[in-house]
């Protein structure tokens, strides 16, 4: 009976470990599909950190930026305005964690080619100061 004990005190710890872990990690590599638009084409995810990931697109025919917005908008972002922010760039958040952590979209569309969105999404963390990675 102690060495049934022993083992069951050392896996299950270590089964709930496993499970957490493929949980992240598939929630992780699935991350930054919510920033794309359904129906768009040629789109691109990158991750370039634990928290920061670009995603680029193209609206599909009869889109434009304001439907990419109303999507974010529909999907708990809410726009801000920033008065050092340049044309064409909208700013969004949302707030996560209880209010410690609040995401930030950056959505900006292609001077050139109006159809052309690129999304920048990063997290930020209060504490005693504000962090984002």
């Amino acid at each position: 009976m102690g060495r049934r004990t022993l083992w069951l005190l050392l896996a299950l710890p270590a089964l709930l470990l496993a499970l957490c872990s493929a949980g992240f990690a598939r929630a992780w590599t699935q991350r930054g599909q919510e920033l794309i638009l359904p129906g768009a084409h040629n789109a691109e995810i990158k991750r370039t950190g634990l928290f920061k990931i670009t995603a680029s697109y193209e609206l599909s025919d009869g889109r434009n930026v304001r439907h990419a917005l109303q999507y974010m908008r529909n999907h708990g972002w809410k726009q801000i305005h920033t008065s050092n922010i340049e044309r064409g760039v909208y700013t969004l958040v949302r707030s996560e964690l209880s209010g410690y952590a609040r995401d930030i979209v950056l959505l900006s569309v292609d001077d050139g080619d109006h159809t052309q969105i690129v999304v920048q999404y990063g997290r930020c963390f209060r504490s005693s100061w504000v962090t984002c990675v």
